[in-house]
């Protein structure tokens, strides 16, 4: 009965679906919101309220919720609930604090955020006083890590967010050296040779250095119009004629579209890849993942795509060919020997494979 009357909900779910190929849940509140602004209608006036009530009585009945089903409702007495407040804040540190909690789609939340999730624990119902004290309750738990103040507004996030990151920078740390997906440069000349719309110095010299630099996770940094992804498909390129099976990923399908089109390669979201691969035997033995828009990657999807490169390479560790080459919009070029850069919330492209 809910999603019969919820056709606004349907209608974003499905756009939601459309755009991005993934389930409106795992997208973030800012992007649904942008799905409901550019499909909201404008509203009618004028509706005749008799036939209205009579539409809605119909449609509720042909979902089973006639007028028998409404007397039976009415009929009820209210339930009262009956656990206590503490054992209600701990089932929702529990559920805000994990994988599927605050820090689902963000890196980070404000206390309206948590106050907002906790008032749904109460099914019957809280007063305000109750809300507050337990909002305050759950921003103490040691699950939670304050940051400070961010434009205005206290920010926090969760250990385990934070141990999502740590994976990332640690995992790109262990594989600097160990010989990934490294291809001989007269195989990149050659292609390069053949390509219509050629690189310039500076684009085939970041080509050259991705193929060679051996690291298990490459990271390409530049500013907009710059060329990222005229690089990214020459990269393509080469790996394919190398041997090497090569996925494009990108944050949003829109992004993942552009790549797709731009690069010629075969590219989705970075959730739908995860989702792919946990289905599947996951990587082959000679891939390549070029992740676009690294930099506005969500932390989790990122962690769980590289671990699954990571996994194939220790599966086969003496080929060693599984690599991913994260592409972001500023910065430089991470040359052989150096420290990835730090990241600050939002998952980069110096994430794990």
């Amino acid at each position: 009965v809910l999603r019969e009357f919820s056709r606004r909900r349907v209608e974003i779910e499905e756009r939601a679906r459309e755009l991005t190929g993934v389930a409106a849940a795992e997208l973030s509140r800012e992007r649904l919101q942008g799905i409901a602004l550019a499909t909201r209608k404008a509203k009618e006036y004028g509706v005749d309220g008799a036939r209205w009530q009579a539409e809605a009585r119909a449609r509720a009945a042909e979902q089973g919720l006639g007028r028998r089903e409404l007397e039976r409702l009415r009929g009820r007495s209210a339930t009262v609930a009956d656990r206590p407040e503490p054992d209600i804040v701990r089932s929702a540190t529990q559920r805000l604090s994990g994988p599927d909690g605050l820090t689902s789609q963000h890196n980070t939340f404000a206390r309206r955020h948590a106050l907002a999730e906790i008032a749904g624990e109460f099914a019957q119902g809280a007063s305000v006083t109750q809300l507050e004290r337990a909002t305050s309750g759950y921003l103490q738990h040691r699950s939670v890590v304050a940051l400070g103040v961010v434009e205005g507004e206290r920010r926090c996030t969760t250990r385990d967010l934070l141990a999502c990151e740590e994976a990332i920078v640690d995992g790109a740390q262990r594989r600097r050296r160990e010989r990934a997906g490294v291809l001989a440069p007269a195989l990149a000349d050659r292609v390069c040779a053949d390509r219509l719309d050629g690189l310039s110095e500076e684009q085939m010299a970041a080509v050259q250095h991705v193929i060679a630099d051996g690291c298990g996770v490459s990271v390409l940094q530049a500013l907009a119009g710059t060329g990222k992804t005229r690089v990214l498909g020459a990269l393509a390129r080469i790996y394919e004629a190398g041997g090497y099976q090569v996925l494009g990923a990108a944050p949003t399908g829109r992004a993942a579209r552009e790549l797709a089109d731009a690069a010629d390669i075969r590219a989705t979201t970075i959730h739908r890849l995860v989702s792919d691969l946990d289905g599947s035997d996951g990587l082959g033995r000679q891939s390549v993942i070029l992740l676009d828009e690294a930099g506005t990657a969500p932390t989790r999807p990122s962690a769980a795509l590289f671990a699954q490169a990571r996994a194939r390479r220790c599966e086969g560790c003496r080929r060693r060919r599984q690599r991913p080459t994260a592409v972001g919009r500023r910065g430089r070029l991470v040359r052989r020997g150096e420290q990835p850069p730090e990241r600050s919330g939002a998952a980069t492209g110096d994430a794990p494979a």
